[in-house]
């Protein structure tokens, strides 16, 4: 790849005397672009950049396509970013890039929804970074990419709707329960068990071993000894009658 440079050269009536010609071997810098190029196709993120000199952002057509919007559909610019994000997420977002950019460290996190051209909203997770900076230190130009999370999100939502159903069942049953480490600190407990180690809120118990409840040392250590068998032997132990002290 070459690049071609002409400048004509005019005498003092105007017309032109000589032309000077440079040419200048482009041909890594065309390879460089091509290889950008590749990577910006085959990512499933969107890649955006930003020069902090000039102010101008770059969209890859990925960043508009994961939305259903063609590439270059809208401007690359902040305000177009900001103006796709949900209403319940602008206030976040847009305080966490404000925080990023007055000081600009090396990297950049956030979560948002931003609409898709259906009306519809996608869960982003924006990274980016700092790539060059001047011999003060002042951030120069940065790039990053948005990944669709939406996926995740969901799941996670799933998740938490099922472990509040679980906590409604586990806490309705009249049974005690609860569930320890292999240590025998208590990860948890339902509202029975609470109840009868004299906690009003379950998560109280959470980092406790049966020598911080209201037991006897003798109980405790009864508790203890059937926990190690069960996670020793890999077995369950049932129909186990125990004496326990109450709180009172």
């Amino acid at each position: 790849w070459i690049k071609l440079f002409s400048n004509a050269v005019r005498g003092d009536d105007g017309t032109v005397r000589y032309a000077i010609a440079t040419i200048a071997d482009i041909t890594e810098r065309k390879l460089a672009e091509e290889e950008l190029t590749n990577t910006l196709n085959a990512t499933t993120d969107g890649i955006w950049t930003w020069n902090f000199i000039t102010g101008a952002l770059f969209f890859s057509p990925r960043y508009y396509t994961m939305l259903g919007y063609k590439p270059f559909e809208f401007p690359a610019s902040f305000e177009s970013w900001r103006d796709l994000i949900h209403p319940q997420d602008i206030e976040r977002a847009l305080g966490a890039a404000e925080v990023y950019l007055k000081i600009k460290p090396e990297e950049y996190e956030n979560e948002f929804r931003m609409k898709t051209v259906d009306g519809r909203y996608r869960w982003i997770h924006a990274k980016g970074r700092v790539v060059r900076r001047d011999r003060t230190g002042k951030a120069e130009y940065m790039i990053g990419n948005h990944e669709d999370i939406t996926q995740r999100k969901e799941a996670e939502e799933k998740l938490r709707a099922s472990q509040t159903m679980l906590r409604h069942i586990l806490d309705t049953i009249p049974q005690s329960v609860f569930w320890k480490d292999r240590d025998g600190v208590y990860l948890g407990c339902n509202r029975a068990f609470a109840g009868a180690a004299g906690m009003a809120n379950p998560a109280d118990i959470i980092g406790m071993t049966d020598f911080d409840l209201p037991w006897s040392r003798a109980e405790a250590e009864a508790y203890r000894a059937d926990d190690r068998y069960v996670i020793s032997y890999n077995r369950p132990k049932y129909h186990i009658i125990e004496e326990g002290r109450k709180p009172d």
